[in-house]
């Protein structure tokens, strides 16, 4: 038969501290993650860069064409308003 031992008010307070400790997470460094979420961000933002350098091709179409439907949608902003 199990019976319930009392524990004394040290004990008790060292069973709390214990589980409190592992309810704790530790924080990840705020600087870090800012530090590597920004070289990250310039690393990507870099790749385009890089395969233009490496291939001499753009990764855009040629700006200069102009498709028969986009001539006449900014039109408006051009109006004069009486």
């Amino acid at each position: 038969m199990y019976t319930k031992k009392r524990l004394s008010r040290e004990e008790r307070l060292n069973q709390q501290a214990i589980a409190q400790e592992w309810m704790l997470e530790e924080q990840p460094n705020r600087v870090l993650l800012l530090l590597m979420v920004t070289l990250a961000s310039f690393t990507v933002g870099l790749i385009p860069v890089a395969y233009t350098l490496a291939t001499g091709k753009s990764l855009t179409p040629n700006s200069s064409t102009t498709v028969a439907g986009e001539a006449g949608i900014w039109g408006v902003l051009g109006e004069k308003l009486n």
